[in-house]
């Protein structure tokens, strides 16, 4: 009984000290929002070496999706996709440019680190579970090579060939997946 109560008691502090960090999170939002709106226009953190996310054209014209994010941040709030100034950042500087009010935002998506290898394993996860082309998903093949067995008794050989298939269907998304993390982690 001590036990749960001590249990209830800190988790009722931490619920206070999670509303409380949320309260303040929520008024320095407030004032950056406030002071961005005075200001008239919007200071994005863009990357400049990270195609298709940003980078800078022949002309000097910066460019990517980071821009066009940018640019419809600046529409929401000015209703002007014009007022924004974009700074160039990089992975090193990023954080401290946000920090020290160097820039408002930064576009460039800090998750995509973190949402890699769970999106990656819900693309083999819609592999496994679909049917593209009749027999690629993992249930249809499996099905599929259990009533070839039964046919023509040969279970060893088709459940190798059947495995086979699904390795050639799951190997290549893992080794792009092993691309993408390597790129992410050069920049």
């Amino acid at each position: 009984m001590r036990n749960l109560r001590s249990l209830a008691t800190r988790s009722g502090l931490i619920l206070v000290a999670g509303l409380l960090a949320l309260a303040l999170a929520g008024q320095a939002a407030a004032g950056t929002l406030d002071e961005v709106k005075k200001r008239g226009k919007l200071i994005a953190g863009v990357k400049t070496d990270f195609p298709p996310f940003g980078y800078v054209d022949s002309a000097g014209k910066n460019l990517g999706f980071d821009v066009d994010v940018a640019h419809l941040f600046a529409k929401a709030l000015f209703d002007d996709e014009n007022k924004v100034e974009l700074v160039a950042v990089t992975s090193g500087n990023r954080i401290p440019f946000l920090q020290s009010g160097k820039i408002d935002i930064i576009i460039f998506p800090q998750a995509i680190r973190r949402m890699l290898p769970p999106f990656v394993g819900l693309c083999t996860i819609l592999i496994k579970d679909t049917s593209l082309a009749a027999i690629i998903g993992v249930f249809e093949l499996t099905r599929a090579a259990q009533e070839t067995i039964e046919r023509t008794f040969r279970s060893f050989e088709i459940y190798i060939l059947a495995a086979a298939i699904y390795f050639c269907l799951s190997y290549p998304l893992s080794l792009l997946a092993q691309h993408a993390e390597a790129r992410l982690h050069r920049s």
